[in-house]
């Protein structure tokens, strides 16, 4: 009988792990939370109940992270855009575009109309949810505005707040749109990035 890898074993559990939240995140996604059961998800994947309870807490747990995962993929892109080098319209441009292209995704609508559908009897997810995902894009948002000002191409006073402001100007009522089956198109979407960056270096007063 061939020894255990000593080694091997963090990889593999690492591995387990990751492919219980893709499963599961698949499951939520398609049928909802309270049509999931964590049978079902150790069927999909295999191993056993306890190995998910100890790696996840149970279903709460587990659909806990399957919000941070789907926000982490939000997020990832946003944190890796680079700004050095670009001008300010550019970047809050590239920003705005990669922000819509992925919150306005099935993917991500799902996940916002099953966190809403769960508000009332699981709050906790709907906290998770903003921490992960709104809060965090507004802090990504103030990071570039700070870095902006940093190198004088702005004059901001408030990053976070008008970072916050950028966010929720570009998604306002294409999220709502989008979750009440509406398909938004491309153009409508860039004509947002393009007034929401105006208005934001440039302001609505009229022009002396």
């Amino acid at each position: 009988m061939k020894p255990i890898d000593v080694e091997d074993l963090p990889s593999r559990s690492i591995g387990r792990a990751e492919e219980t939240l893709r499963v599961a995140t698949d499951l939520f996604l398609e049928h909802g939370y309270a049509k999931v059961s964590i049978d079902a998800v150790v069927a999909r994947v295999g191993g056993s109940k306890r190995d998910l309870y100890a790696e996840f807490g149970g279903k709460e747990g587990l659909f806990r992270r399957v919000i941070d995962g789907v926000c982490q993929e939000v997020m990832r892109p946003l944190e890796t855009l680079p700004s050095n080098g670009d001008s300010a319209e550019s970047a809050l441009r590239a920003f705005g575009a990669t922000f819509l292209g992925f919150l306005l995704t099935p993917r991500v609508v799902a996940l916002q109309k099953l966190v809403m559908s769960e508000a009332n009897r699981y709050p906790e997810f709907a906290q998770t949810f903003i921490e992960r995902g709104c809060q965090s894009a507004y802090r990504v948002a103030a990071e570039l505005l700070s870095s902006l000002a940093a190198r004088g191409e702005i004059d901001v006073q408030a990053p976070r707040v008008i970072g916050a402001l950028f966010c929720d100007m570009l998604i306002a009522d294409l999220q709502f749109r989008t979750i009440a089956g509406e398909v938004v198109p491309a153009h409508e979407v860039t004509e947002r990035v393009n007034l929401g960056v105006s208005t934001v270096l440039y302001g609505i007063a009229r022009k002396k």
